[in-house]
């Protein structure tokens, strides 16, 4: 369960950093 948890919060954070890469080139 942790493994699951801790996958999402990677993805999560992944996401949320490229919407602030996007928003600051943009």
């Amino acid at each position: 369960m942790m493994i699951h948890v801790t996958f999402y919060k990677l993805v999560s954070f992944s996401v949320l950093f490229r919407e602030i890469c996007v928003g600051v080139c943009a």
